[in-house]
């Protein structure tokens, strides 16, 4: 079906309606917001010729990460990050500001102003090393610490393993390696420390049974 517009108004239609944008962080805000770079320089024309010319800097955009039911996932985002970019269908501000429904302050759709970055998308000079395509991970870039599931099992790496709380072990525990304790140990009831043994006789008798 031909557009019945004529064509400077569906250029500039064009050019107004955004989707969204590869972007790099250039500051991460206290509010969770970033401000971000677009990567990609759009084609403007000026005097008639098509300029490559870099879009602004768009500050405060909200972060979106997996949360949901009282928890959340997320990512340390740092300065140099990159993230993709989607542009509401309406402004948002009075819910970015009020949260629940609300009303829609402004008449513009896809505007630069209305963005979510999402974080997750790199070029392909940024590929991870040692990509697992069998299994999940959650996993730093260069691969010294990782979290892997798979059908087989959970494999943890890490420098250190920093374990907060009570902690059950339902099964058999299998030590390689040096185990070290710091503080009370028990083992069947009975406090490793200060145990005694019943049938003490000097020489190389062996003891009898923990009291």
């Amino acid at each position: 079906q031909t557009c019945a517009l004529p064509i400077y108004e569906r250029l500039h239609i064009d050019c107004m309606f955004r989707v969204s944008l590869v972007c790099k962080v250039v500051a991460v805000n206290a509010n969770q917001t970033v401000d971000v770079q677009p990567l990609i320089r759009e084609n403007i024309n000026k005097k008639a010729i098509p300029t490559p010319t870099p879009l602004p800097i768009l500050p405060q955009v909200p972060i979106l990460m997996m949360r949901a039911g009282g928890f959340c996932v997320t990512l340390p985002v740092k300065v140099g990050d990159t993230c993709l970019v989607v542009f509401h269908d309406m402004n948002y501000n009075a819910w970015w500001q009020n949260d629940g429904m609300q009303n829609q302050e402004r008449r513009r759709r896809h505007d630069l102003s209305d963005g979510i970055a999402i974080f997750g998308p790199w070029a392909q000079p940024r590929n991870l090393p040692n990509y697992s395509n069998d299994s999940l991970q959650v996993r730093s870039d260069d691969g010294t610490t990782v979290i892997d599931v798979s059908a087989s099992g959970v494999a943890i790496t890490a420098p250190l393993i920093d374990l907060n709380g009570l902690t059950k072990v339902n099964g058999d525990l299998i030590v390689t390696g040096k185990l070290t304790s710091v503080g009370q140990t028990t083992i069947q009831t009975k406090d490793f420390l200060t145990h005694k043994h019943t049938g003490v006789a000097s020489g190389g008798s062996d003891t009898g049974d923990v009291a």
